[in-house]
């Protein structure tokens, strides 16, 4: 399958596709009008994910403190106001999982995150222990096969 060179996503216009339209030559300008909010900045983020934690686990407490508070403290680091977190394994999961592994479960009775307790979980809370009031988005996420 051919990916498309652009997609585009509006109201009521999800998921364009397009092409892109080369350029030769010229300028582009911007002008920024400082008397004008058109939209509020509320931060930089970066995502949590097993292999993150797993890399922070294997140095001392007080390295893995300190890269704690080097990401998400707003005096001593790059004060990350925003998480993303999986739901299920990242490609940067140790391995792969769902939060429900048993077929046809549709109920939903066997759903646990008894895995993500043991790398995922302790990463969160340890950034909220630099910044309580980050805020988090969660998505669902699969590996691709393979």
């Amino acid at each position: 399958m051919e990916r498309p060179a652009l997609v585009t996503s509006g109201p009521d216009a999800y998921w364009k596709t397009g092409t892109l339209t080369p350029m030769s030559g010229g300028t582009a300008t911007v002008t920024v009008d400082p008397s004008k909010t058109l939209q509020k900045w509320i931060g930089f983020g970066g995502t949590f994910n097993e292999a993150g934690w797993d890399a922070l686990s294997v140095i001392p407490q007080a390295e893995r403190e300190r890269a704690i508070r080097l990401l998400f403290s707003p005096t001593e680091g790059a004060n990350f106001a925003w998480g993303r977190l999986p739901i299920g394994a990242s490609d940067y999961a140790m391995d792969r999982y769902s939060l429900n592994e048993t077929s046809g479960d549709t109920t939903m009775s066997k759903f646990s995150i008894d895995r993500d307790k043991m790398k995922l979980i302790p990463y969160i809370k340890a950034a909220q222990q630099v910044k309580s009031n980050i805020r988090f988005w969660a998505s669902p996420w699969s590996p691709r096969p393979g």
